[in-house]
């Protein structure tokens, strides 16, 4: 602390000085020195104040130690579909790419779910249990639907 408070005083007081004698034209070595004590001492509290800030930002850390390294591995990757991409605005961001081909690709996987049928042969399945997958595909395809129509018009795709 000590460090901070004598390099503040002393920038501080430099350049209060340095502003009083030069620019404000002040003559008298007893003002200057009255001045130059005044800016030593806001340099002082402010050297402390930042050193204060910058310490209690570092969190639980303690002195000397490396930040965390980054996680072992790839990082989840999204894959943002062509026609989104290419139809989104020029001031996009990253996470409006990834936003709007999330809710594409949940659009589409709703309806193609709900038109192929899940892929899933019914022959040989309850027909309670086919009603109740049907019923949950219609709901996943009526939420997705509701997400996707805002993100639809903004990148002019045909509406659900």
């Amino acid at each position: 602390m000590g460090r901070w408070a004598a390099l503040g005083a002393l920038v501080g007081g430099s350049f209060l000085g340095g502003v009083a004698a030069t620019v404000w034209r002040v003559d008298g070595l007893w003002a200057l020195s009255l001045i130059f004590v005044l800016g030593a001492a806001v340099g002082a509290v402010l050297a402390i104040g930042t050193r204060t800030i910058f310490q209690e930002g570092a969190g639980d850390r303690a002195r000397g130690t490396a930040a965390p390294s980054p996680p072992e591995g790839p990082l989840p990757a999204v894959e943002v579909p062509w026609d989104v991409a290419r139809a989104a605005p020029e001031d996009s961001t990253g996470d409006e790419l990834v936003l709007w081909a999330t809710l594409t690709s949940r659009y589409r996987e709703a309806r193609e779910a709900l038109v192929a049928g899940g892929g899933e042969d019914d022959r040989f399945t309850d027909p309670r249990d086919a009603g109740a997958r049907i019923a949950e595909w219609e709901s996943a395809y009526r939420t997705a639907s509701r997400d996707y129509e805002p993100v639809a018009r903004l990148l002019g795709f045909p509406l659900p």
